[in-house]
């Protein structure tokens, strides 16, 4: 299997497709119509991308209420077009559910779990039925954490603009343990937005909206960094010029070449229905 990140700029809308091997970037298109005002989670169910926008503020001048913002869901490009504009679903969640200033974001055994971080501290966990936008809070921790993978290693969530800490999560409770401080080449103040995903063979790599990519111990939290990813020999931070928000992590099925060789296969977009 070969590995592809996905993270979005909250300032361009570009969404952008990594190679995890080469750290390098492709902008693969803007999401189009249904401009969100921010991004801050990224999940992922087999080639489909749940993007989920942070609390919508009141806004006086037009009298629109508080919301807890909603999510875009897509399918997942696999090759660069800048000016390829990226059709989008638009799941509006239920306005119950708790609001929260950062998201995080990842699907599992059906339903999409979403963690809302309130930035004075604390965090909700929410599960959602992804075709009707129905939401149940299953519960809360005084931690806070926007980052958040699930798959059969475990449920881990990580705050990297605070405490600086790698977190086991309780899917049926909202519990956040401290598994250990994230650390990385000696530094433990990293003061950044983050996503998370599992890759193919279940390494959490963490991502930072500077654009740096770590792997993390689960069973420490020590952050291993991978090193800066880049768009055309340049930071891709740098190119883009706004946050990169959310990540999330699509694997991509081998296929054998002629000579024996195996390479990542790219699959078509298919149609959102």
């Amino acid at each position: 299997m070969a590995d592809f990140g996905y993270t979005i700029s909250d300032t361009t809308f570009n969404v952008y497709r990594i190679d995890l091997e080469t750290l390098t970037a492709e902008n693969v298109g803007t999401l189009s119509a249904l401009a969100p005002q921010d991004l801050e989670g990224l999940g992922s169910e087999g080639t489909t991308i749940y993007a989920v926008e942070e609390t919508v503020a009141a806004d006086p001048a037009t009298g629109a209420p508080e919301s807890a913002g909603d999510v875009l869901v897509f399918e997942a490009p696999t090759a660069a077009a800048p000016d390829q504009q990226i059709a989008a679903m638009e799941l509006v969640l239920d306005p119950a559910i708790p609001f929260g200033d950062e998201v995080g974001a990842d699907f599992d055994s059906g339903s999409l779990f979403i963690l809302r971080a309130d930035a004075e501290g604390g965090s909700t966990l929410i599960s959602v039925d992804p075709l009707t936008g129905a939401a149940t809070q299953i519960g809360t921790s005084p931690n806070f954490a926007d980052g958040l993978a699930i798959s059969s290693a475990g449920a881990f969530a990580v705050d990297f603009s605070g405490a600086d800490t790698l977190y086991s999560l309780d899917v049926t409770t909202g519990a956040l343990t401290a598994v250990g401080p994230l650390s990385a080449d000696g530094a433990t103040d990293f003061d950044a937005d983050s996503g998370l995903g599992f890759t193919s063979e279940d390494q959490l790599i963490a991502f930072t909206e500077d654009g740096n990519l770590y792997s993390v111990d689960t069973s420490t939290g020590a952050a291993e960094l991978l090193g800066n990813v880049t768009l055309g020999g340049a930071p891709l931070a740098e190119v883009d010029g706004g946050d990169l928000e959310g990540f999330t992590i699509i694997a991509t099925p081998d296929i054998m070449v002629p000579g024996g060789d195996m390479m990542g296969m790219d699959m078509p977009n298919m149609p959102m229905v």
